[in-house]
């Protein structure tokens, strides 16, 4: 169950290379809400990891995150950043937010770019705005969106907070209700967890 002012979705975009998967879900708050990340402490973070950190440290409020699999988006430089931050505008504008008020998170292949086609992906987007909602369904569909060599879907309710997916190793998206803190511990985390808070 997802907390109130929080809506998600997953879509098949073609980011990722395996026929018929989802790969691209946005997560996303209806007002501005507070945000924290835990991020690898490895010398080789991948693109959308410095982006965060960097967007995070200013102190903003943020209304979403947009994350893809198939693609770690990891060792690809200059090109890689460039794509990182296409998709967090990408989103921006279909939203009309404000600029750096999304987060973005890749996971999959590393050492690989993203397969950005811009018309292509702006079509994804809008496609994704459309699938967004807060049925079982759609939560579904999200974590499906950031799995890569998972089995099954992990989302889990616990008392007072709803976590959407965790992926132990690879990456995280949490919404907890006002007035509760998450608690993280670093072996939680080998790569990113991003955590919203509307209070």
């Amino acid at each position: 169950m997802l907390p109130n002012g929080f809506k998600v979705g997953g879509i098949r975009s073609g980011l990722s290379k395996k026929a018929g998967k989802k790969d691209l879900a946005l997560f996303i708050s209806q007002s501005p809400a507070h945000a924290a990340g835990m991020f690898t402490q490895n010398v080789a973070k991948a693109a959308p990891v410095l982006i965060d950190i960097e967007r995070l440290k200013k102190g903003n409020r943020f209304f979403g995150v947009i994350a893809n699999s198939g693609c770690a988006n990891a060792c690809t430089g200059t090109r890689g950043a460039k794509d990182a931050e296409y998709m967090c505008s990408s989103v921006e504008k279909a939203f009309n937010l404000n600029e750096e008020s999304v987060l973005c998170a890749s996971t999959g292949v590393i050492g690989q770019y993203l397969n950005i086609s811009k018309n292509k992906f702006k079509d994804s987007i809008d496609l994704l705005k459309n699938s967004l909602g807060v049925s079982p369904k759609c939560e579904d569909d999200a974590a499906l969106a950031i799995m890569t060599t998972d089995t099954f879907v992990k989302k889990t309710c616990r008392k007072m907070k709803a976590l959407l997916h965790e992926d132990l190793v690879n990456l995280g998206v949490s919404y907890l209700r006002p007035l509760h803190t998450p608690k993280f511990t670093r072996s939680s985390c080998n790569n990113a967890f991003i955590y919203f808070d509307r209070c």
